[in-house]
């Protein structure tokens, strides 16, 4: 018999809400990661969403885990054979090819909590510089320093490049900027030109 009424499934499992999240977030950005939005995108009534979601902060910071995932995989691929360089490229190509996933880690940074994902990632990538042959000589507050010196110009070239006109600077011109700041940052370090602070 028809009745004309929508059947909505009515059970979904975590991974499957914070899937579609995902994909609302990729697409349109992290203000439009509603509920509503949410419940569309799985067929669904609200209902099931609010089950699960306690909190959109909670839902948020589920969806910065995986855009922080997206983003360290970016940093770990080789495009120029030096493991340094590559994490600051991959940083600044992440944000231009993921917009949506770089505006949240933008939104969401806190960096005096360690709670926080972001410290989990920052971690990792401090982890695996103890054993980059460049930084050999360094102290460990020296490393830290340029690393997190490169960090922060990596961003800054990020967010102007997200701005800018699509194309603006290449992959190669990227690796150039990322690979000469860097290089010089390092060379501050061991001449002692620069300090830690």
């Amino acid at each position: 018999m028809e009745t004309g009424k929508r059947i909505h499934k009515t059970k979904f499992s975590a991974n499957q809400i914070v899937d579609a999240a995902f994909r609302i977030l990729q697409e349109k950005g992290p203000d439009a990661v509603v509920a509503r939005a949410v419940a569309n995108e799985l067929g669904s009534s609200t209902m099931p969403i609010y089950s699960y979601i306690k909190s959109k902060d909670l839902l948020i910071e589920a969806l910065l885990k995986r855009a922080l995932a997206v983003l360290y995989d970016y940093m770990t691929r080789e495009r120029t054979g030096d493991m340094w360089i590559d994490w600051g490229v991959g940083h600044v190509i992440f944000a231009l090819e993921e917009p949506q996933l770089f505006k949240l880690i933008l939104r969401e940074r806190a960096p005096a909590d360690e709670s926080r994902p972001h410290f989990k990632l920052w971690n990792t990538i401090i982890k695996a510089a103890e054993d980059y042959p460049p930084f050999g000589g360094l102290s460990a507050e020296q490393v830290e320093m340029v690393m997190l010196r490169r960090y922060i110009f990596a961003m800054g070239l990020a967010t102007h490049l997200s701005k800018a006109p699509k194309g603006f600077l290449s992959e190669a011109q990227i690796i150039d900027m990322v690979r000469g700041t860097s290089l010089a940052m390092l060379e501050g370090a061991r001449s002692g030109t620069m300090t830690v602070v």
